[in-house]
């Protein structure tokens, strides 16, 4: 019985090399879309002394800083496909092709579904960490503080007060309330 081949005269060199291009071709649509992300908005607000009230600027860091991640990542698999298909000549399959850019259709769609998340969650995590590390007033920045709280799942209640609402935050990010005698800064050695 003979093997069924898709393309009779291709050259299975041919195909890694294919592959290798739609990996790198994959890698730069996610590092341009990382870097129209770039953080210019943030520098120019820095230059001009103004202080950041939002999380727009850090959410959109981690955002770039993921896409960035993943655009190397498939810009290394492609350098990797190319130079195999210099060296590995006659050992490749026939189904290399149609696997290979299988695998990276449903690896690039993939990332972008659980991205958000991911990121979402580091973000949570480093502004955890930042939070407990310095002191910081939500009292005073009333819009900053709704929107760590709606980071961390915290919703405000109608008639709630302005300390409620914060303790719920300082709860949620597993912070004691300023008030409370275990209230200190981490220190880091």
């Amino acid at each position: 019985m003979q093997d069924v081949v898709l393309n009779p005269v291709a050259d299975p060199a041919h195909d890694l090399a294919l592959l290798g291009f739609a990996a790198c071709l994959t890698a730069g649509l996610l590092l341009w879309t990382a870097a129209r992300h770039g953080c210019t908005a943030t520098r120019v607000t820095a230059l001009f002394g103004k202080t950041e009230t939002t999380l727009a600027s850090l959410r959109g860091a981690m955002e770039a800083r993921g896409r960035t991640e993943m655009g190397l990542l498939f810009f290394v698999l492609g350098s990797a496909l190319l130079a195999g298909s210099q060296l590995l000549q006659e050992m490749i399959p026939v189904w290399v092709l149609p696997g290979g850019l299988f695998a990276i259709f449903v690896s690039a769609a993939l990332f972008l579904v659980l991205h958000p998340l991911v990121s979402r969650a580091r973000l949570r995590r480093q502004l955890r960490a930042y939070l407990r590390a310095t002191p910081f007033s939500f009292e005073d920045n009333i819009a900053l503080a709704r929107e760590v709280g709606a980071l961390f799942d915290v919703e405000p209640v109608p008639e709630e007060t302005l300390e409620s609402y914060v303790n719920k935050v300082r709860l949620a990010m597993g912070m004691p309330s300023p008030g409370n005698q275990a209230f200190r800064p981490e220190r880091r050695i």
